[in-house]
């Protein structure tokens, strides 16, 4: 039976824009604009904010990847890719690029051909951070795991990077919205408790730690957030998956993928010859 220590509890929200006309939205897209980051592409939509405490962040993903400009229906499904960024609102202006939360197409779609069963697999990239960090969704064939999802991902947790541990992220039933519970591979204590709350006008996600270690480790912390931000995709990113394994299946031809997603598969130790 899982159980939470309620020892240590912060909760942090992340708020979905309901609508791009939003007047927020509207003041910080102009702000944006005079912030000279190579992460703020000229596709780059803001759809969301954090809300921890007195810090501020927005996120956005890029709206080309998302939607490429592409006819041939395979080529399209094989491209599209979600990319979400997350900046931290400073004082004035000033907007500091925290991480991204990268799809990637190719390894979704083979696990979703081994699994027979949409399965995504995400890259998480921290600007504080040495690792790249694998976050994804696993096929469980357990009893009573036949509805629920199941995400994973592994990080450090020492100040000197030298020792990790699995964290998964468990999908609970019954309830309204998508809601996960944040645990070790023990599967008893819950480390975190994620609540997507749903609205007529929009929606925003809860987000409660109970362990004051890891609110504080930055890594961990950014990851938790990063997949709740996937959250406003998670409908579209199974439907997609689903259509381009069928059209892969049915041409029964090879297929290209994003430039950006092979550069992020390229071998360390060849680039160093």
């Amino acid at each position: 039976m899982s159980k939470i220590d309620h020892l240590f509890e912060k909760d942090v929200l992340v708020v979905f824009w309901s609508t791009p006309l939003h007047d927020e939205a509207q003041s910080t897209e102009l702000s944006v604009q005079q912030v000279q980051n190579r992460l703020f592409t000229k596709d780059f939509d803001i759809c969301g904010e954090v809300k921890d405490g007195d810090e501020r962040g927005i996120f956005g993903y890029r709206k080309d990847a998302w939607e490429p400009p592409i006819d041939d229906e395979i080529e399209y499904y094989t491209k599209k890719r979600l990319v979400i960024r997350w900046f931290n609102r400073g004082e004035g202006d000033k907007i500091d690029p925290i991480g991204a939360l990268e799809e990637m197409t190719l390894d979704s779609l083979r696990k979703t051909m081994i699994a027979d069963d949409p399965l995504h697999s995400f890259r998480v990239i921290l600007d504080d951070y040495p690792y790249v960090i694998m976050l994804t969704k696993e096929n469980v064939r357990l009893p009573g795991r036949s509805l629920p999802e199941m995400w994973g991902f592994s990080l450090t947790t020492d100040p000197d990077n030298k020792e990790w541990e699995v964290f998964l992220l468990d999908e609970r039933r019954f309830t309204i919205g998508t809601d996960f519970d944040v645990k070790k591979d023990d599967m008893k204590e819950i480390l975190v408790r994620i609540d997507e709350q749903i609205f007529n006008l929009g929606k925003k996600v809860k987000i409660t730690f109970y362990n004051k270690h890891l609110y504080e480790h930055k890594p961990f912390y950014r990851t938790i957030l990063l997949f709740t931000m996937m959250f406003l995709f998670k409908k579209e990113l199974h439907n997609k998956i689903k259509k381009a394994r069928e059209l892969i299946l049915a041409s029964k031809k090879a297929f290209s993928i994003d430039i950006n997603e092979a550069a992020l598969m390229r071998n360390p130790r060849a680039l160093k010859r």
